[in-house]
């Protein structure tokens, strides 16, 4: 079996692939950002609070201190979270923490870059001119002879500047470190950083955006959803109006105003298409009962010359015979135009009903009698209470009850039986009548209230039809706000039912 698919459904499950997939990338890319940045400002406290001791004449007093400041103020005071490396000029190491992690070498961690240089280097910086070497000779100058310029004094300050230092993340006893390594021409501090709260922050904020993703994948689809609801109310309206559309509906239009501009040119075309539609049926309509309205006079006329000829002609003789097939047809004819007029006036909405008291039970009773003097051969039996009234057109509902029993007679086998049954509902009459059915001539249940539907194509039975009965039965019922429904071919009976509102 083929599901089908919702095309607000198909939008909303694209708009949330498409948004978890950018949601993703961007939170991945956060991540990266929010790491980095923390890093940074890892680094920065680092720098900030190492860098005023490496401004200073080296002191080997002063580490422990130093290392205890590091872990309050980076280690949140725990014990082995923050430790502390320095070595000298010659990478003599002048002071470890007893927590410094085995598998960080000191040999291996990185240099610091290279920092300011004293007096030798501002010498190398500026060679002496040409022409001023100690083997060359000078003329003095004229005039009065200046005082040689004062060398610059040493500042011993600048060997205590610190380096830029250098930050890596290594991995030793089963945890990683922050490790930032600086210092000055004299020592060397490398400062390692626990790294376990630093990324347990980072996981909670990792596991934050996963738990908060669904919920935002939940929200683009209602979003979307919504949307697109609202972009299809034109294909909407479009739909229910098409349901509305019947013979008597073909009025329906649907307003321009307020759609959108895509959807505007799609509901004018609809509404040029049913103003052909009804133009079209009306005409048709208008044709049918002009036709049958016109019908009427010449095949009466016809009908009362024809009797005539029929009385003056003399009995037994072919004339006579001719006149009375003759006749036959004509009265044939008009019961067509008559069914075809009272069809169009359905149609149209214009079925004048004359609505009183009518007693279906007498009028079920009659039409009993008139099957089996119509069907000797068949029987005829029913459960028909007395005083079931309904309100209606006497006449009209007269025609329902003669198109039944015609068309169970015609399709009930010799030796079949017709059934009738009557009963109340409440408010509703329901009267159905069954005949058996052999299976001989064909039905097709969908079809038996079409227009000119035969079930016996050969048109061979004992009562003939045009194929009108049953559609002008069912518009006369619905024109009683009633209805008639078939019910088969269903072990060996075809049912049908006249539901219509019962009498007061």
């Amino acid at each position: 079996m083929r599901i089908r698919s919702s095309f607000g459904a198909r939008v909303a499950l694209l708009s949330v692939a498409l948004s978890g997939l950018v949601l993703l990338a961007f939170g991945a890319t956060a991540l990266a950002l929010i790491r980095q940045m923390r890093l940074d400002s890892l680094d920065s406290d680092i720098s900030a609070r190492v860098h005023p001791a490496l401004s200073q004449p080296p002191d080997p007093k002063r580490w422990p201190e130093l290392e205890r400041a590091l872990r309050y103020s980076i280690g949140a005071g725990q014990q082995g979270t923050v430790v502390l490396l320095v070595r000298d000029r010659e990478g003599q190491v002048q002071y470890r923490s007893a927590e410094w992690p085995k598998g960080l070498n000191a040999e291996s961690l990185p240099l610091p870059g290279p920092g300011p240089q004293g007096d030798e280097s501002r010498a190398s910086k500026n060679p002496p001119e040409p022409g001023s070497g100690p083997d060359t000779q000078r003329e003095p100058a004229p005039g009065p002879r200046r005082p040689p310029p004062k060398e610059p004094a040493f500042d011993g300050r600048a060997r205590m500047r610190p380096s830029p230092p250098v930050f890596v993340t290594l991995t030793a006893n089963a945890r990683r470190w922050r490790v930032g390594v600086m210092g000055n021409q004299d020592i060397t501090m490398a400062v390692a950083v626990e790294m376990g709260k630093f990324e347990a922050e980072l996981r909670q904020t990792g596991a934050a955006f996963i738990l908060a993703l669904p919920v935002a994948l939940l929200l683009i689809a209602a979003g979307g959803w919504l949307i697109v609801r609202r972009a299809l109310r034109p294909i909407e309206a479009l739909t229910r109006t098409a349901e509305r559309i019947t013979a008597k509906g073909l009025d329906q239009r649907i307003a321009t105003a307020g759609s959108e501009a895509e959807f505007q040119r799609l509901i004018t075309v609809f509404n040029q298409m049913m103003d052909r539609l009804q133009r079209s049926f009306e005409q048709a309509l208008r044709f049918s009962a002009d036709a049958a309205h016109e019908l009427r006079t010449p095949l009466t006329i016809l009908q009362g010359r024809l009797e005539g000829a029929l009385h003056d002609a003399e009995d037994g003789s072919p004339l006579q015979r001719t006149f009375s097939e003759l006749l036959d047809e004509v009265q044939r004819l008009k019961a067509v135009t008559q069914k075809l007029l009272l069809l169009s006036q359905a149609d149209t909405g214009q079925l004048n009903l004359k609505l009183e008291t009518f007693d279906l039970s007498a009028a079920l009773k009659e039409m009993q009698e008139d099957m089996r003097a119509m069907a000797p051969g068949l029987r005829i039996d029913g459960d028909i209470p007395p005083d079931v009234r309904v309100a209606g057109d006497p006449t009209l509902l007269q025609q329902v009850l003669l198109n039944l029993a015609t068309n169970a007679i015609k399709y009930t086998p010799d030796g079949g039986a017709v059934i009738s049954r009557l009963t109340r509902d409440g408010a509703t009459v329901r009267f159905s009548i069954s005949n058996s059915y052999d299976g001989t001539a064909p039905l097709d249940p969908e079809r038996a209230f079409s227009r000119f539907y035969r079930g016996d194509p050969s048109r061979n039975r004992k009562t003939e039809g045009v194929g009108l009965g049953l559609s002008l039965a069912r518009e006369i019922a619905r024109a009683h706000r009633g209805d008639l429904t078939i019910e088969g071919p269903r072990d060996g009976w075809v049912t049908f039912t006249l539901a219509i509102p019962g009498a007061d």
